[in-house]
């Protein structure tokens, strides 16, 4: 792969089209778990590679270019929906089932509690299980990718992700119990 990514930094337009064709279909279904909209998907990532191309000559090397590109993918996608969010916020206008602002602030505290509490969850877990976790739910790895990236067998991915869950659970259900104690 590292060929590919040094031919197409080297301008060869075919090298270019089999990175567009080998990835098309993932990023489109890894860009859609994001956006649900399928236009908003397409037009990124063909904005994606076409600043790929007009970039090639810059482009710094890259280990693994598949995780690479779904997080291009995903910046970009984010940083879309944030512009439309800002362009469409003037002309939002609450209607009156609309939370008031006290249920608002409610929410966002208990999000943010609930977003603190599993971070503190996640530092519980060994470097390895955080990394295969990220690579399996934020950059949209399967099993196998994961394997091959990791240099580690498909069986090792699973038993560091049950490993991982295993975890979580028994700290979140222990803080859990220790939460109902007080009440």
């Amino acid at each position: 792969m590292d060929t590919l990514w040094d031919s197409i930094k080297n301008g060869d337009k075919e090298s270019y089209i089999e990175l567009y064709d080998r990835f098309y279909q993932r990023l489109y279904i890894y860009g859609f778990k994001i956006a649900r909209n399928k236009e908003l998907v397409k037009d990124c990532i063909q904005e994606m590679f076409l600043e790929i191309w007009k970039k090639r000559e810059g482009l710094k090397s890259v280990n693994a270019v598949q995780p690479y590109l779904l997080t291009y993918l995903r910046r970009k996608i984010y940083k879309e929906l944030k512009k439309d969010e800002f362009l469409s916020s003037d002309a939002y206008i609450p209607e009156e089932e609309d939370a008031s602002y006290e249920e608002m602030l409610l929410l966002n505290e208990s999000l943010e509690e609930k977003r603190l509490r599993l971070q503190l969850e996640l530092d519980n877990l060994t470097p390895t299980q955080k990394s295969i976790l990220k690579m399996l739910y934020f950059e949209g790895m399967n099993h196998d990718e994961i394997a091959e990236y990791t240099s580690s067998s498909k069986r090792t991915i699973y038993n560091h992700i049950h490993q991982a869950f295993e975890t979580l659970k028994k700290n979140i259900n222990s803080l859990l119990l220790l939460i109902v104690s007080f009440i």
